[in-house]
C-alpha cells in the first residue's frame, strides 16, 4: 500500500467518513482510497495544492461529495483500476489538470451536479458504462468532456460552455448524449471521431 498521501485509506477499510478537513500541499495525493476499500465518504473538504486531489484505485461504493478541489496539477479526482459504483457529486473543481478522470475498467460510476471550471480539461473518460449528468463544465482550457475508447457512456442534462476546445470530444467511443446545453465552445460543440458503434 502506498503511503503517498495526507489521508490514506488502505486495503479492506470501509465506512470511514472524512468531513470538513483542509488537505493541502502534499507531495502526491490529498486522499488515497486503496485496493478493496469501500463505502467511505469524503465530504465537504477543501483539497488543494496536492499532485492529485482525490485518488481512487480499485475501490467501490464511495461517496465524494461537496468538496472544494483546486490547484492539483495532475488531477482533481482520479478514479481508475476497476473502481466501481462511486458517487462523485456536488463538488467544485477548478485549476486542476483534469478535473475528473475515469479510466482502466472503472464502471458504473455516477458523476453528477459538479461545478467544473478553469481546469486544463474538464472530464476525461476512458472506461465503459459510466453516467455524467447535471454537471456545469465551463471555462476549461481544453475540451469540456473527452471520451477515449469508452462505450455505454450516458451524458445527459449537462451545461457545457465556453471551453477552449470542443464541448465534447469523442474518439473510438459510443455514448448516449442527450438533453445537454452545449454552447460557445472554441472548437465544435460535439466532435466524434472513429466511433465503433453509434452515438445517440
Amino acid at each position: 500500500t502506498s503511503r503517498d498521501g495526507a489521508v490514506v485509506i488502505s486495503s479492506y477499510s470501509y465506512n470511514n467518513t472524512f468531513e470538513n478537513n483542509t488537505i493541502s500541499s502534499n507531495s502526491i495525493r490529498g486522499f488515497y482510497l486503496g485496493v478493496n476499500t469501500r463505502e467511505n465518504k469524503i465530504k465537504s473538504n477543501i483539497i488543494f495544492n496536492n499532485t492529485y486531489g482525490v485518488y481512487v484505485s480499485s475501490s467501490l461504493s464511495n461517496q465524494i461529495i461537496g468538496n472544494n478541489i483546486s490547484n492539483n496539477p495532475f488531477g482533481g479526482i482520479f478514479v481508475f483500476s476497476t473502481s466501481t459504483n462511486n458517487n462523485v457529486s456536488n463538488n467544485f473543481l477548478s485549476y486542476n489538470g483534469y478535473a475528473i478522470s475515469i479510466s482502466l475498467s472503472s464502471t458504473n460510476n455516477y458523476i453528477q451536479n459538479n461545478n467544473i471550471s478553469n481546469n486544463t480539461n474538464g472530464i476525461s473518460i476512458g472506461s465503459d458504462n459510466n453516467v455524467f449528468s447535471w454537471n456545469r463544465i465551463y471555462n476549461n482550457t481544453g475540451s469540456g468532456i473527452v471520451l477515449s475508447s469508452a462505450n455505454g457512456i450516458n451524458i445527459t442534462n449537462n451545461s457545457i460552455f465556453s471551453n477552449g476546445a470542443d464541448g465534447i470530444y469523442s474518439s473510438g467511443s459510443s455514448s448516449y448524449i442527450l438533453e445537454n446545453n452545449i454552447s460557445d465552445n472554441a472548437g465544435s460543440g460535439i466532435f466524434i471521431f472513429g466511433n465503433p458503434s453509434p452515438n445517440y
